[in-house]
């Protein structure tokens, strides 16, 4: 997965709420892109669980595929 692929996601307007599925199966939801800061290089990616009062650091590269809850999943690199 491309950090274009999921800025695509995060810019779409109107936002439609995803899910981010990393290679060993955990998943993570994306309610709103307010909750999502991208590192610089496009290597890192920062998603706030408001939920739970957390956060986490993922690795963009670990990326499997996107699940966009109005629509299909998405995988690959486009």
């Amino acid at each position: 997965m491309t950090i274009e692929t999921i800025k695509k996601y995060l810019d779409a307007q109107p936002f439609a709420p995803f899910e981010i599925f990393l290679a060993d199966g955990r998943k993570f939801p994306v309610e709103h892109p307010d909750f999502v800061a991208l590192g610089g290089t496009g290597r890192a990616l920062a998603l706030c669980q408001p939920r739970e009062d957390g956060f986490d650091i993922l690795d963009v590269r670990l990326v499997a595929s996107l699940h966009v809850k109005t629509g299909g999943l998405l995988d690959g690199g486009s």
